[in-house]
Formats: structure tokens, sequence, C-alpha cells
């Protein structure tokens, strides 16, 4: 019998970088009995207490508040326990109080002081509330996701995660029972030490950075990346070897919610299991044991949060491998075989064939199922709009390449990773590569001889775009002046892009 999980918090701490917004991550000590060794962000277990009734009257959010930004049915103060169980660890671990004093008085080295009494419990936490009246700033955190411990573990817990920006002031200290050391690192840079073998992370730690990797600073992901309402899981036979079934997990950036599809009659691929939810999970693994078959293996297009949720869970209920893109495996906290480009996947009475299409993300693979002369696309064709092309994972001139490489394919369907699926393949990919030629004439008109910023270049180029995309925008502008630099039609000056003098 599994675990029951216990409810915990974490909180995505960040502060501006020089280049980059930086986020603090803790690693936690070799003894510890839980992620012993893992680099993580702060936090831990709800206790008793953070349900407390005075640290809830002295809570910037209330129950209400909380229960909806969660969209659950719990009472409101089950969910505001999470919040401040968050705002309690950021203390105890990292000696950052996100609280505030009457008048706005500033949090100085007196409270601070006492964060190691308050940790060892000689000091209990509502009474440390109490001495100095705090005003817990519960309003401050961002709730992002949620991520349950895999049911093959001895210890789970049903952990929220949420973002906050470091109060002006203060600085991170490890604690030293908990936290071995901390850092603060760009999400990109913690990546690429996790894929290079110098950190460890679990999967909720580099998801959830990922999830953050574009964002320039905290007002972005509290505009575009916070966590949403839960959708519904949503099944629906598409053919008679394709079944899809719609993750709950709908925002600004999945439309509808990530397309998980099952593929094969009684060997079945599950492609993109895009979230850790047990609905879903339960949902795939009733479709599979109602054909009468098992699930062979599981396959990813790419290793973005959003497709990747339920890779490891699912494979650890089923016993069956996971499989990735070219490059990709180093990126997940839990073993994945690499594909290569071309390779077969041969279940019984489907044939899948991975194809390399790098330009949204660099371990991008498109699967073409044989038998229906159809490709599931994932994000390099999402199904309606268009995708983010971020660098340095994303790159624009490897994106065009890879649309033309599966039109070569001929396609008769396009299953997306996200939105229905398309009936008429050649007409959408001449569409895209349309409009992203378009953008990119509309990038050079707004080039000048004299250096232009980013920001600016923005708000001009991408004046048809609604005002919450455009920070995602700004990465698929950045993505093209790489490619017009790399063509000899746009030059960086600094940080500053403008006309290339050569072409005169």
């Amino acid at each position: 019998m599994p675990a029951t999980p216990r409810d915990a918090a974490t909180i995505v701490l960040t502060r501006p970088g020089s280049e980059a917004l930086e986020i603090l991550m803790t690693q936690r000590p070799a003894t510890m009995k839980f992620a012993a060794g893992l680099h993580v962000f702060p936090g831990g277990a709800v206790d008793p207490e953070d349900h407390d009734a005075d640290l809830v009257r002295r809570s910037g959010l209330t129950p209400d508040e909380a229960r909806a930004a969660f969209g659950e049915a719990r009472p409101g103060v089950e969910c505001l326990a999470f919040y401040l169980a968050a705002v309690r660890e950021m203390f105890e671990e990292a000696g950052v109080l996100l609280a505030e004093r009457p008048g706005g008085t500033v949090i100085d080295a007196e409270l601070l002081d006492l964060r190691e009494a308050v940790a060892r419990g000689d000091l209990p936490w509502k009474e440390f509330c109490a001495r100095f009246d705090l005003r817990l700033r519960t309003d401050l955190l961002v709730y992002l996701c949620r991520w349950i411990t895999p049911a093959s573990l001895p210890r789970r817990f049903d952990t929220r995660f949420f973002a906050a920006p470091l109060p002006e002031g203060q600085e991170a200290h490890g604690d030293n029972r908990e936290v071995e050391r901390l850092a603060w690192m760009s999400p990109r840079a913690a990546l690429d030490a996790m894929a290079s073998g110098h950190i460890q992370m679990w999967l909720p730690t580099s998801t959830t950075l990922q999830h953050l990797a574009d964002a320039r600073d905290f007002e972005e992901i509290r505009s575009g990346l916070a966590g949403g309402a839960p959708g519904a899981v949503t099944r629906e036979d598409l053919s008679s070897l394709v079944r899809r079934l719609l993750c709950p997990n709908p925002s600004i950036l999945t439309g509808p919610g990530t397309n998980t599809y099952l593929v094969g009659r009684r060997e079945i691929a599950v492609i993109d299991p895009g979230v850790q939810d047990d609905t879903l999970l339960d949902t795939i693994e009733g479709t599979v044991r109602a054909l009468d078959g098992k699930i062979s293996c599981i396959l990813l297009t790419h290793i973005h949060p959003d497709h990747i949720g339920g890779a490891e869970d699912l494979g650890d209920r089923n016993q069956a491998p996971v499989l990735c893109g070219p490059g990709g495996s180093g990126y997940l906290p839990f073993e994945a075989r690499e594909l290569a480009d071309g390779e077969v996947v041969q279940l019984d009475g489907a044939t899948l064939v991975a194809h390399h299409t790098p330009g949204h993300a660099a371990d991008h693979v498109c699967y073409r199922l044989n038998e229906e002369q159809a490709v599931f696309s994932g994000d390099l064709i999402v199904g309606q709009g268009t995708v983010m092309i971020a660098p340095p994972d994303g790159d624009m001139k490897l994106y065009l390449r890879s649309l033309r490489a599966l039109d070569a394919l001929d396609p008769k369907r396009i299953y997306p990773g996200h939105h229905p699926p398309i009936e008429n393949p050649q007409a959408q990919i001449a569409s895209l590569i349309a409009h992203r030629n378009e953008r990119t004439e509309k990038v050079v008109r707004a080039l000048r001889a004299e250096p232009r910023e980013v920001d600016d270049l923005l708000g001009e180029v991408y004046d048809d775009v609604r005002k919450e995309l455009l920070p995602f925008a700004r990465g698929s502008l950045e993505a093209t002046l790489l490619m017009l630099e790399e063509e000899n039609r746009a030059r960086r000056r600094g940080h500053r892009w403008c006309t290339d003098r050569r072409l005169d």
C-alpha cells in the first residue's frame, strides 16, 4: 500500500541578477532521509500550527483567496496553510522573512537573529509572530504548481510550489541543519549544471526551473506563469490506433491543456504525459486496461515541463521505459533513453518513427505514425497560433528548417501538442512558415542604423499581440535577431541591435 502523501510547501525565491533572473537553490545534506544531497528550493512539511487561527488572521491572503488560487474544493484554511508553511519554512531554512511589522517597519537584525530559536522549536513560530505583531506576506507568493511524490517511494509529499521576490534589504543564509549550502543561480545555469552532472535535482525542481527559464523578472512570473485552476481530464478516440487525453493544465501558454496520446492496439506508447496528476494517470491506465493492453513505453516530444510531468510516475507505476530526443536525458532527473533521428519504435500494429526537429527546443522530436501517415508534432506545431522560440534552447533558423522537414514527410494528419488534430497539414505548415517570414521582415524594417533596445523593437514588431503575451514574444524576437545576425542582416551593439552596415 503506497504511503499517504504529507502536505508540504516550497518557495522559489527570486532576485534580479546582473544578466538574468536568479533563483535561490539549497543543497540538502547527505544525511537527510528525503532528497539527500539534492538541490531543491527552501520548503518543508505543513505543520498543524500552520492552520492556527492567529496565523490565519496575520496572513496577507485570506483563506478564500488561497482556495481560489488552487482551484480546489478543500477548505480555504487548509489551502492557506500551504502559504503559511512556505513563509515559515523560508525563514527557518534560509533566514528570509516574508513579513512586515506594524507601520511598515523593516525587518531588522533583532528578528533575524531569532531564526535559530524558531527553527529549533525553542521559540514557537506563533509566539514569534505575535511578539513582533507580524503581518505575514502570503500575498507576495505566486502559486506555480503542485507535485506529489511517486507512489513507489516510502516517504511522500503533496507539495505546492510558490514563487516570491527577495525582500529589499534581506539576504539568504543557510541553517546548517537542512541546508548544506545555498547559491543564487539563473534557472538555465542550474539546468546546465544538472545536465553536466555537477548538481542533482528531482523532477519537480528541474521542471519548475524550465518553466521559469525565460522569465526576466518576478512580475513576468506573476503575470504570465502563475498556476491556474486545474481543468478536467477528457478522452477522445481519434482513430483505431490513437486516443487523445487532454491534460488538466490550461494556461496562457498551454491553451486548453497539453495533449497526451495513447498509440497502438495492445502494446501502447504514451506520448507526452504532461502533468503529474492522479486523475490523468488513472485515466491513462484505465484506458489501456479497457484495451486489454499494457504500456510499452513513454515517448517525450521534448522535455518542457508541460509535456513530461507524469512521465516518471507513469513509468514507475508500469515499469515502462521513457524515451526522449537527442540531448534531452541529461536534463531529466530520472532514467530516459535518447532516441536517434530516424529510430523506429515498433508496437503491435503501430510503427512510430522518431524525427529530430529542433527549434522550439534542442531535443524536440516528432513521431510519424506510418500506418496513418500522421505525425505527432509536439510543440513544433501546437494546433492554434504560434509557439515561443526562446534562445538559447530555441533557435528560429532550426525551427523553420524543422517545419520544412515535417512538410517533406507529407503527413495526412497532424496530432499537435495542444488543440485538436489538424486535417490540412500542408496548408498549416505553409501558413506557419509564411507568418514567421512576415514577422522576420517586420523585424528588419524596425531596425535602424542607430542601435535599438530589444524592448523598443518588441512594441513595434509585435504591435498586434496582446499585452500579456509580450514577455513570451520577446523570446521569439531575440531568436529572430540572432538568425538575422547569422545571415548578416542585423548586428549587435552590446545589448542593442541595428542594421548591418556591411549591406550598405
